[in-house]
């Protein structure tokens, strides 16, 4: 039986998602991938702080990945 995987490569520029078949040892199948441009760092490099602008688009995508994991 496959198990699947998933993973969120969280940025300064960009969340990465995606979802694996680990069909055999050593080898799997890219079910599902997403990109979303979030921009979280762009204030962190000018005020050292998380703007809630940005905060916000991460948990939007956040949740977009879910609902894609969840298939």
């Amino acid at each position: 039986m496959a198990d699947y995987f998933a993973v969120i490569d969280i940025g300064s520029n960009a969340l990465r998602f995606q979802v694996a078949c680990a069909e055999k040892p050593g080898y799997y199948r890219t079910v599902e991938q997403a990109r979303r441009p979030i921009r979280l760092g762009h204030s962190v490099f000018q005020s050292g702080e998380l703007d809630a602008k940005s905060i916000h688009r991460t948990v939007e995508a956040l949740g977009r990945f879910k609902s894609l994991a969840a298939w």
